[in-house]
């Protein structure tokens, strides 16, 4: 027969003190998960059906976009459109770069990029609410290697998607 043998209590204090210093090694390693990720991917869809996605700094400017003259500004009013249906709406547009990109940012700003050109090159938008969809570090892959001559160093770009934040249509998208 078996004895069941009863534990001291000594031995039930220190297998709770071993019990709750593995809780609170996991609850450590869970933040820290958490906050490594928010990192990389601050508005990820999944962070962003969460609410922890961050709103466009006042100063948004991408130096990519700026010197095709395309600048932004905050934008005060609500969108009609959330963030997480203008992700989707993108990452449908974009499905390549969507599932490829190493870090993929929305912010809601409004879009100022003049036409100066003659003649019109694109169309002008001044102050224009928008969700800006930048997906980043998507590979560049190039299946034709005798039209490339030789392949670019470069090995990735990134890929910005404007939808207007009240309709959730496509109004711009730009490959830097």
């Amino acid at each position: 027969m078996l004895r069941k043998k009863r534990l001291s209590s000594s031995s039930r204090a220190m297998t709770g003190i071993l019990g709750g210093v593995l809780l609170v090694v996991c609850i450590m390693g869970f933040g820290w998960l958490l906050r490594s990720h928010t990192e990389d991917n601050t508005n990820s869809s999944a962070w962003a059906v969460l609410g922890l996605g961050s709103a466009a700094p006042a100063d948004v400017q991408v130096s990519q976009l700026a010197a095709m003259g395309i600048t932004f500004s905050q934008a005060q009013q609500q969108p009609k459109l959330s963030q997480q249906q203008a992700l989707f709406l993108a990452n449908q547009l974009e499905a390549d770069a969507a599932s490829k990109a190493k870090k993929t940012n929305a912010w809601y700003v409004l879009l100022n990029y003049p036409n100066a050109a003659t003649p019109a090159t694109h169309t002008s938008f001044s102050n224009i609410p928008v969700w800006m969809i930048w997906y980043q570090q998507v590979p560049l892959v190039s299946s034709n290697v005798v039209a490339d001559g030789m392949r670019s160093s470069r090995l990735y770009h990134d890929i910005f998607v404007f939808l207007d934040a009240n309709s959730g249509k496509e109004l711009l998208s730009i490959w830097a």
